[in-house]
Formats: structure tokens, C-alpha cells, sequence
């Protein structure tokens, strides 16, 4: 009677026990799942200046603002647009990454052909390379600056 009694009791605590130490566990998993899926997120938005399908996406919706007419590829505005776009997600990258240096080499290829580009741009049509300077917001080194300057624009 009484040994059995005590037996059932011990053995509905350990089962309520079991019980909440399951849900415990559920719930540490939710959690860790939750925290797994931040960190790949995390990893994601880190590998995104890399993802060819993302610079495709930004590359065409710049290109598209500069263009001259509907078919345009080729202009100095179309190809500094995707130049820029480029340069951003590769410095994003280069930040992340350090000690990749290939990309690096690849980054200063792209920032130098942009600024021929430019310069190229800023000889020949002034207001056109106003134009494409602030509608992306570009940074320019003294010696383009000081060119635009001295001229009337």
C-alpha cells in the first residue's frame, strides 16, 4: 500500500519532471535554432558583396538611372555606374576580408579605371560628369576637383 503509493508519487514527479525537462530542451532548441539561423543571416549579409546574382540586381538598377537611351552599355556614364557599384561591394568585401589581397589588387583595377573614366568624361562634357559625380554621390581626389574648379561648368 504504502511502498506502492510512494512509488506512483516518485514516479508521476519524475514524469512531470521529464515533462518540463522536455519542454526546457524544446525550447533551448527553438533558441538554438533561433541563434543558428541568425548567425547564417550574419554569414549571408557578409557573403553578399560576393553574390553574383545580388551585384547583378544593384548593377542593372544603376545602370538603368544613368543611362543615356534605352539600349545604352557603353557610355562612360553606364560603365562608371557599374564601376561604383562594383567598387562598393568589393570594399565591403576587402573590409571584411583583409588578407585577401586578390581582391584588392581587383578593387584599386576598378577604382583606377573609374577615375580614367572619369577624367575622360570630366575633358569632354562637364556637366555630364557633374551629373553622374553627385547622382552617386562619388568622392573625387584633389587634382579632379581642382580641374573642375578652374573651369565653368
Amino acid at each position: 500500500g504504502v511502498a506502492s503509493a510512494s512509488i506512483q508519487v516518485r514516479s508521476s514527479v519524475q514524469r512531470c519532471s521529464l515533462v518540463q525537462s522536455r519542454t526546457v530542451l524544446q525550447k533551448s532548441a527553438r533558441a538554438t535554432l533561433v541563434m543558428q539561423d541568425a548567425a547564417v543571416d550574419a554569414d549571408i549579409k557578409t557573403l553578399a558583396p560576393l553574390n553574383k546574382r545580388i551585384l547583378q540586381e544593384r548593377v542593372a538598377e544603376t545602370v538603368a538611372k544613368s543611362r543615356l537611351h534605352d539600349n545604352d552599355c557603353g557610355s562612360p556614364e553606364a560603365q562608371i555606374s557599374k564601376l561604383t557599384v562594383k567598387i562598393e561591394m568589393l570594399t565591403q568585401h576587402a573590409k571584411a576580408n583583409p588578407k585577401d589581397h586578390s581582391s584588392t589588387r581587383g578593387l584599386i583595377k576598378m577604382v583606377s579605371t573609374r577615375k580614367r573614366l572619369l577624367k575622360y568624361l570630366r575633358d569632354e562634357d562637364p556637366a555630364r560628369f557633374e551629373k553622374i559625380v553627385s547622382s552617386l554621390n562619388i568622392r573625387l581626389s584633389k587634382d579632379m576637383t581642382a580641374v573642375v574648379g578652374s573651369r565653368t561648368i
